[in-house]
């Protein structure tokens, strides 16, 4: 999406973004649910604000992702380039190129280092995860191909993987992937992915 200023926003499966045809002549603000990298045009005069569920990001002009799904924990902000002021209830942090702001539903702010290349993977079409969870990993899945999943027990959602899928791919490749990779069995039937171990198939 470009907007009115030039900036260009480039949405992930199931997000929404509500702007104006036209900002105002003072203020450039703008609502997302979901997961965004936004380009924003530098433009000291008109701060550009991205409003999510239960935070706010101030900025002049940078590249940055913004992820805040409902069923997701925590919302983050992470920073590509430049420089943003991300608020949360009476709690507000600058981050700094190559930083992610994890908020909290409590409203707390925490901040850490990361691979900015894997956490805007999703914009050439992939899940890049290194040691992530299985039910991070399948969250992430379930919004790009509009699937559910169902787990034999809940252990198996805290299993941790490292890997990369590619959206292009249909999901039974990755799957059938996770399958022979795994000690567990993932099958897919009717819009579900039912994850099983090998011993109770």
């Amino acid at each position: 999406i470009i907007l009115s200023d030039g900036s260009r926003v480039t949405l992930n499966a199931k997000s929404m973004l509500k702007y104006p045809v036209v900002f105002t002549d003072s203020i450039r603000e703008v609502y997302v649910e979901g997961e965004a990298l936004f380009e924003v045009k530098e433009d000291h005069g008109k701060p550009f604000i991205v409003n999510g569920k239960d935070f706010s990001v101030n900025v002049l002009g940078t590249t940055f992702n913004v992820m805040s799904y409902d069923e997701e924990p925590m919302s983050l902000v992470t920073l590509l380039k430049g420089k943003v002021k991300t608020s949360s209830g009476n709690t507000a942090v600058i981050l700094k190129t190559g930083e992610q702001a994890s908020i909290a539903q409590d409203k707390q702010i925490q901040v850490e280092n990361v691979d900015t290349d894997m956490v805007v993977a999703w914009v050439n079409k992939k899940i890049d995860f290194n040691g992530e969870r299985l039910d991070v990993i399948m969250r992430k899945i379930c919004r790009w191909y509009d699937v559910q999943v169902l787990y034999e027990t809940p252990a198996m959602r805290e299993r941790r993987f490292t890997g990369v899928l590619l959206y292009d791919n249909p999901l039974e490749v990755f799957l059938d992937w996770l399958s022979t990779t795994t000690d567990m069995q993932f099958t897919l039937s009717d819009g579900v992915i039912t994850i099983k171990n090998f011993k109770n198939k």
